[in-house]
């Protein structure tokens, strides 16, 4: 990114339905918030000035995945890479990547097989549709997705993003799957 250069991390959710908050100038006036959905979560990959900034798997060529729009203390959050090039093309206009192509999301070449299974994040998904709502309405609830157990990657668990400045009380298990809360600061547009 332009502020914090090359950095890695690794992904803590997918599928991520997140709310950012933004300002009407810049760092000045009333914020608001806009709630996406599908949304990529790592860890702190970035700072202010990084949005724009293009997230690369690295599977025997770099290859764009997600394009880097906000963060927080501890949480990078992206938009998946077709969702942005659908949106240049909506538009008309034509987009291409320099160097190689990349590969499609679900491209066999593209997956890692360290991770909880297609049919446990599937299961997860349906949980975290079915829960979803109920979990935005406590106000320290900051983003919902799919991800990793803490200490076991691959038993699959639905991600809670928890505001560090409530009181988190997410129950251990939501549907029978196990939750992990991620405690960070107010997510916002970078």
């Amino acid at each position: 990114g332009r502020t914090t250069g090359f950095t890695t991390g690794s992904i803590t959710s997918i599928n991520t339905s997140v709310t950012v908050r933004y300002m009407r100038g810049c760092g000045v006036g009333v914020p608001f918030t806009v709630s996406y959905t599908y949304q990529l979560v790592t860890g702190v990959m970035s700072a202010g000035r990084d949005s724009g900034s293009l997230l690369l798997s690295y599977d025997g060529a770099p290859n764009p995945v997600v394009l880097l729009y906000a963060g927080s203390n501890s949480t990078t959050v992206y938009n998946p890479i077709q969702d942005v090039v659908n949106a240049f093309r909506a538009g008309g206009h034509t987009f291409s990547f320099v160097g190689s192509a990349p590969l499609a999301a679900d491209s066999p070449g593209n997956r890692l097989e360290r991770g909880p299974s297609p049919e446990d994040l599937e299961l997860v998904q349906r949980v975290k549709l079915e829960n979803e709502a109920k979990l935005f309405r406590n106000p320290g609830v900051l983003g919902v997705g799919i991800g990793a157990a803490e200490g076991n990657p691959y038993e699959a668990a639905l991600v809670v993003y928890f505001d560090r400045s409530r009181v988190a009380n997410i129950p251990p298990r939501i549907g029978g799957i196990q939750t992990r809360v991620i405690i960070t600061d107010t997510i916002v547009a970078q």
